[in-house]
């Protein structure tokens, strides 16, 4: 069904993870230091029923872009990283913070079962089956940490497969 990589109809749980380094404590307009940001809750919601109508919202978002056809759904979560800033490179590396909180903060919170409801069996072409991998997973990094731009990036930050809830 749908997307390239993943499906582009149906129901996808996606787990938005919102991180800040533990050292991090300049100031940010939209994100106090050492809490979550307010906007958090707002961001997804856990079902269909919950009807957020926030343009910043992503359930909002893609029911209405799709007509219906997308439900994106799932949580949102703040965490800290378990080291400072430079325990992660002079330029700090995406893939060695990310791995770091994913699997030594967040898998001990999030039963990662949750988010894979989906099987790629080729390009375009998914089943609504787990296949032992999770669907998909927004990281939230507190400001401009692995970049001096707003760029975008759309991955883990590359590298081997990462194993959490045991597998």
């Amino acid at each position: 069904m749908g997307g390239l990589y993943l499906t582009a109809e149906g129901q996808l749980r996606v787990l938005v993870v919102y991180v800040r380094f533990r050292d991090d404590t300049t100031n940010h307009p939209h994100w106090p230091a050492g809490s979550s940001p307010p906007q958090m809750n707002e961001i997804i919601d856990p079902d269909m029923l919950t009807g957020s109508t926030n343009y910043d919202n992503l359930t909002h978002y893609f029911n209405t872009m799709s007509f219906g056809i997308y439900e994106v759904v799932g949580e949102a979560i703040y965490v800290e990283t378990p080291h400072d800033m430079d325990y992660y490179g002079s330029s700090p590396s995406r893939r060695l913070a990310t791995e770091d909180v994913l699997v030594n903060v967040v898998d001990s919170l999030v039963d990662f079962s949750l988010y894979d409801n989906w099987t790629r069996i080729s390009n375009y072409n998914h089943i609504n089956e787990p296949d032992g991998i999770v669907d998909m997973i927004v990281m939230v990094w507190r400001g401009l940490v692995f970049t001096t731009a707003w760029a975008g990036e759309a991955s883990l930050g590359g590298g081997s497969p990462l194993n959490v809830d045991g597998v």
